[in-house]
């Protein structure tokens, strides 16, 4: 190295450096993009499979299906926005005219350094041209590197809406989680996991004698006695059904504890 082509080399490493440090930027960009976007597909997944199954206590089938298509977008959208784009090679002539782009002022100088430096590091240089311009222009370059504005290359608007996104995401579930959290747990099991648990109800009405069969004997009173949990309704109804077919629903008494009780005599079949 001739001290000559010092100054040249060490400018052109400058401006590499400043590309690297960009592509950094812009590859952090497109993963910042990629996580935006999932999680507001996050959101949109949950409030409406939260409000259809919450209401309608879907099945599982369906469930799944629902899980499915998200999965599916989500899939789409990750290889479209991260995998797709950081495929693509980002060498320092696109980078270059990335910020020739957005800054005009620069008059292609980055552009120019960089095929400058590949026609010097040729073995031969070709008649019209001149080592020394083309040094020229790389040193021209360098003393003008740190006003050159590398950063507009990289759209902060686009990258900040989408980090915001994320951010909103993340401050959705979270905020979920402390407002309702067994709501929130509920909906991951049945949605997430497909787990066998139900939504919790406002009543709950249960057999006070639940256990196994219940044997009386033949032409004997049955007294039923139904224990109400949570919210307790003026009205209750026993529907029953016996080995012959017959049917009937009852009203079945308050006894103001919580408790309803119907009495069916006799009772002579199951």
């Amino acid at each position: 190295m001739t001290p000559s082509t010092a100054p040249v080399l060490a400018a052109i490493g400058a401006a590499r450096a400043e590309f690297a440090q960009l592509r950094r930027r812009v590859r952090a960009g497109i993963w910042i993009e990629a996580l935006g976007v999932v999680g507001l597909l996050g959101v949109a997944f949950a409030v409406p499979s939260f409000a259809c199954d919450r209401l309608l206590r879907l099945e599982v089938a369906v469930r799944v299906l629902l899980a499915l298509s998200f999965v599916a977008v989500v899939a789409w959208q990750v290889r479209r926005r991260l995998v797709a784009q950081l495929a693509v090679a980002l060498d320092d002539d696109e980078i270059a005219l990335a910020v020739e782009r957005r800054a005009p002022e620069t008059r292609e100088a980055l552009s120019s350094s960089l095929q400058f430096d590949r026609a010097m590091a040729a073995p031969v240089i070709a008649c019209n041209e001149s080592r020394a311009l083309m040094a020229a222009v790389v040193a021209d370059t360098n003393a003008r590197l740190r006003s050159i504005p590398f950063g507009n290359a990289l759209d902060r608007g686009r990258v900040r809406r989408f980090l915001g996104a994320w951010l909103a995401a993340v401050a959705f579930f979270a905020g979920w989680g402390l407002v309702d959290a067994g709501s929130l747990s509920t909906w991951a099991r049945r949605n997430l996991l497909f787990a066998s648990v139900d939504w919790p109800r406002y009543t709950e009405l249960e057999f006070a004698d639940a256990g196994g069969v219940l044997r009386v004997p033949q032409g004997d009173a049955l007294t039923v006695r139904v224990a109400a949990r949570g919210a307790v309704p003026e009205q209750v109804f026993l529907d029953y059904a016996f080995a012959s077919g017959e049917t009937g629903s009852e009203p079945m008494s308050s006894t103001g504890d919580g408790e309803f009780v119907l009495t069916l005599e006799p009772v002579l079949e199951d």
